[in-house]
């Protein structure tokens, strides 16, 4: 089997090389529609072709000898793949269904020059847009240690610099050095708060006012997987010009998700753009 065929219609594998070949971009184009179509209250679901797919894409990262790095279809970005990530996460991503909102929208609202900070950073896919964005290394805070090491080789394949707190955001009235993060198979998913399934480890806490008295942001970018509602007695720092926060609605629910932006409102950010689930607040 060829890493060619990753996105037929049967079971196959990844394209290492996604530029030279279409079937990727296609494939993404076909989905957009779907993807647009979904409303705050819906996460993707799997389809058999989705599921037939992914199951090609974990064939291959099992018998791959060296990580995989693919072409994002809809950025110039690369991400760097080896089998102990989850096989739907390349998937999504080689398809932009993962992540695309994210990107597009950094790519959109964040300027040249600008200070970046991202909270929950990931594999570090969305960091490296904002910073390819602003031309800055962004700082990125991720509390799980798992990732730490898919941030850096991302970065490092797109010759991007980064600035990496390792630790948890929390409530700065939460007054202690470490606090219980909880861990899912499938990495997006892990979050302060717990859920089925989930590993409790202990990470360290860093209180949400003093990261952003120390960095200074212009840009704060929030992904922290339904946590967000936790932030919502904290005071922004006038030097935070613009907000990209991801809002968890179905996990979340309507009144959550409206504290969020009511505490976003409350000090002068004014919503300017929104797409799939992230919102862009700006003052």
């Amino acid at each position: 089997m060829t890493p060619a065929t990753l996105l037929e219609s049967e079971p196959c594998a990844i394209d290492p090389a996604a530029d030279r070949h279409p079937r990727m971009h296609r494939l993404a184009q076909a989905k957009a529609g779907e993807i647009s179509s979904r409303g705050l209250m819906s996460f993707p679901t799997l389809s058999p072709a989705d599921a037939s797919r992914i199951e090609g894409v974990e064939a291959v990262l099992a018998c791959a000898a060296e990580p995989i790095v693919i072409q994002l279809p809809r950025a110039a970005l690369k991400v760097r793949f080896d089998p102990r990530l989850p096989a739907e996460l390349l998937y999504y991503l080689a398809v932009a269904d993962y992540e695309q909102s994210d990107l597009d929208l950094a790519r959109d609202h964040v300027c040249p020059g600008e200070r970046v900070m991202e909270i929950g950073a990931g594999i570090g896919v969305t960091g490296c847009a904002l910073a390819r964005a602003s031309g800055v290394a962004p700082v990125l805070v991720e509390p799980n240690p798992v990732l730490w090491e898919y941030i850096e080789a991302n970065f490092k394949a797109n010759q991007l610099p980064v600035e990496l707190v390792r630790a948890a955001a929390v409530p700065s009235t939460y007054g202690r050095q470490s606090v219980d993060f909880h861990t899912a198979e499938n990495y997006w998913w892990s979050s302060l708060k717990n859920g089925s399934g989930m590993r409790q480890i202990e990470v360290p806490a860093v209180p949400f006012a003093r990261l952003l008295a120390e960095h200074q942001p212009q840009v704060l970018a929030i992904d922290i997987e339904g946590a967000e509602d936790s932030l919502v007695e904290e005071s922004v720092p006038d030097c935070v010009r613009k907000v990209l926060i991801e809002i968890h609605t179905p996990s979340l629910g309507s009144r959550s998700t409206c504290a969020v932006v009511a505490w976003l409102q409350a000090q002068a950010f004014q919503l300017v753009d929104l797409r799939a689930h992230t919102w862009v607040f700006k003052r």
